[in-house]
């Protein structure tokens, strides 16, 4: 099942971890110089961070949305370092 996507009935988890494939993007970059993220520039690095933004709003709107009210969700992921 998709990261992305819900996992849980809503309201079921007390407690979330994710600390894996966070750092996933729903959608590959489009550059052929590099695979790595932190190595586009210009326009592919701005279109990188723009979807990284919807992905990660989508990811913890999910993962919200499968709480408890006053449960936990615990997640850990790769960052780039500026």
């Amino acid at each position: 099942m998709p990261l992305y996507k819900q996992k849980s009935t809503v309201g079921m988890i007390d407690y979330n971890e994710n600390s894996s494939a966070q750092q996933w993007l729903v959608q590959k970059h489009q550059s052929p110089e590099t695979i790595w993220y932190a190595d586009l520039l210009g326009n592919a690095r701005s279109e990188m961070w723009r979807l990284a933004k919807s992905d990660w709003t989508m990811f913890l709107t999910m993962r919200a949305d499968e709480l408890r009210s006053g449960g936990f969700l615990r997640a850990s992921a790769l960052y780039l370092y500026l």
